[in-house]
């Protein structure tokens, strides 16, 4: 596991990613991991990796449908406030076609209004 004290990754909108192959096809499942705090980010990939699960992360709404037209995750973990997107309208896309469709996406928040856990 690397070391959660270390400075945040140059490129501002990706997490340095663990395994995970292309297309899911025949490679190890990996879960996606879309949070904009590069500690939590790699937090939730560790409990991936502890799970047996590949890790890859993004910190943009825009990563992460970049990583998505690349390889398809086995589960997606979606923070709801993120920089570009809200991780509704990311959850909204990524229900709408039809080859990300059946991947289950969990919604990650420290929103505690009612009004959010409804949505």
């Amino acid at each position: 596991m690397s070391d959660l004290r270390q400075p945040p990754p140059k490129n501002p909108a990706a997490v340095p990613d663990a395994d995970g192959g292309r297309d899911n096809g025949g490679a190890e499942p990996y879960v996606l991991v879309v949070e904009d705090d590069p500690v939590i980010n790699e937090l939730v990939g560790a409990y991936a990796r502890l799970a047996g699960l590949g890790y890859r992360g993004a910190m943009t709404g825009d990563a992460a449908f970049q990583e998505l037209r690349q390889r398809r995750p086995a589960m997606i973990v979606l923070d709801v406030m993120l920089p570009d997107l809200d991780g509704f309208e990311i959850c909204r896309r990524i229900k709408s076609q039809p080859d990300t469709a059946p991947v289950p996406v969990v919604m990650l928040t420290a929103l505690h209004d009612d009004e959010y856990r409804e949505r």
